[in-house]
This record gives structure tokens, C-alpha cells and sequence, in this order.
């Protein structure tokens, strides 16, 4: 080795940003079939490409990274994931309903076996205003504001125009 040259180590982590899904805090998977487009085949032959692949730690987009056995099963976690999924938007689809984001959300409950994270706000001024308002809430009886569950609305609206645009042009 030459002098003030380091070797390089194999680090064996795999990046895949959101082609194969999303995890949160080890409690909600979700598929990635975003607008604009989604392409099934696509992405099941990303996750084949990825069984192939040895490593160690598979990184996801915007939450971070799973080990070993996590990282090994993740692949066909999110086949799962995703059927699951898609067959909610099918059924909301055929009944009426993909339209209402109340029904696809207790739908994903049930059917998908979805189990929310618990999230908090992060900034002071938003946690004492939430706070408030579920404090106001709780004296008129009303359910508080759990922030995953609105979160929640925003991933299934967000599904719903990827499944929309997709079965529109496929």
C-alpha cells in the first residue's frame, strides 16, 4: 500500500431511497405507488434485483436504515406490504369509495393489519398548540388528534392519486 493511501472497506449497505416502500419506526410499512407514476413491474423486479444483492443494511427514504435480518426479510415484507395495500385501493375502487380517505384508512386497519407509529411534533410551538387544542377537545368529549393518524390521511391521499394515475393508463 502506498504511503497516505487508506484502504477501502466494503461497507456492504444498499441505498434504495423509495423504490421498494417505507418503513416507520419498525410499526408501518407502506408501499411506494406515488404520483406520478407507478410502474408494478417496475418494482417487483426491483425487489428480485435486491434478493440478489448481498448486504448488510438496506437504507430507505426519509426514515432510515434496517439490519441485518430487518434489511434480509425487508424485500419480502414489501411484496406484502404492497398487495395488501393495493387490494384496499381495488376494493374502495369497486365499492364506491376511493374517494373517501376515512373509509380506505379503517379499511387499511382491518384489512392490511396497518398499526400506527407514535409520533410526535418536533417543534415546541406546534406540541403546545396541539396540546391545546386536544386539551379543549378532551373537555367537549371529543377524540384528541394523534399526529401519526393525520399523517395517515396524507399517505393515503397521496396513494390515492398513484393508484388513480396508474389504473387510468395501464
Amino acid at each position: 500500500m502506498q504511503r497516505g493511501r487508506k484502504k477501502r472497506q466494503k461497507n456492504k449497505v444498499i441505498f434504495v431511497a423509495d423504490s421498494v416502500g417505507y418503513q416507520v419506526e419498525n410499526v408501518l410499512s407502506f408501499p411506494p405507488f406515488m404520483p406520478p407514476f407507478w410502474n408494478e413491474t417496475g418494482f417487483y423486479s426491483a425487489l428480485e434485483k435486491l434478493k440478489q444483492i448481498n448486504y448488510q443494511k438496506l437504507c430507505l427514504a426519509h426514515f432510515g436504515c434496517l439490519k441485518d435480518d430487518a434489511a434480509e426479510k425487508f424485500p419480502e415484507e414489501a411484496a406484502k406490504t404492497y398487495k395488501m395495500w393495493w387490494n384496499v385501493f381495488v376494493d374502495a375502487e369497486s365499492g364506491g369509495k376511493l374517494d373517501d380517505l376515512g373509509y380506505i384508512k379503517q379499511a387499511l386497519f382491518e384489512k392490511a393489519n396497518v398499526t400506527l407509529p407514535d409520533l410526535e411534533v418536533s417543534k415546541v410551538s406546534m406540541r403546545l398548540m396541539l396540546s391545546a387544542i386536544n386539551t379543549v377537545k378532551k373537555i367537549f368529549g371529543k377524540k384528541p388528534i394523534q399526529v401519526a393518524e393525520v399523517q395517515m390521511e396524507g399517505v393515503i391521499d397521496w396513494l390515492t392519486k398513484g393508484y388513480k394515475a396508474y389504473t387510468k393508463f395501464a
